[in-house]
C-alpha cells in the first residue's frame, strides 16, 4: 500500500462513500428535526470531501499512470517551450 498511491486515496474514497450512506440510513430513521438538520449538514460536508477527495484520485492516477494522450500532451509542451527559447550564442 505504501508504493501505490492510488490505492489510499481509493479506500479513502470508499469510506468516505460508506460514511455518507451511514448517515444517510441515519437520516432516514431520524424524526426529530435538530438532527435531521445535523446530519443534512454532515452529509453536505461528507459530499464534498468526498467530491474533493475523487478529484484527488484522478489526478494522482494520471501522474502515476499516464495516459499515452497525456504523455503525448507533454511532450507537446516540452516542444513549445524549446522553440520559444532564444538560441543563445
Amino acid at each position: 500500500m505504501g508504493n501505490d498511491p492510488v490505492r489510499f486515496v481509493t479506500i479513502l474514497c470508499i469510506f468516505e462513500f460508506s460514511l455518507i450512506l451511514f448517515q444517510f440510513w441515519l437520516l432516514v430513521l431520524t424524526t426529530d428535526w435538530q438532527h435531521i438538520v445535523t446530519l443534512v449538514l454532515l452529509m453536505f460536508a461528507n459530499y464534498l470531501l468526498l467530491g474533493k477527495l475523487f478529484k484527488d484520485r484522478i489526478v494522482i492516477g494520471r501522474i502515476v499512470k499516464p495516459t499515452p494522450e497525456d504523455n503525448s500532451l507533454w511532450y507537446q509542451l516540452l516542444e513549445e517551450q524549446r522553440s520559444r527559447r532564444p538560441a543563445s550564442g
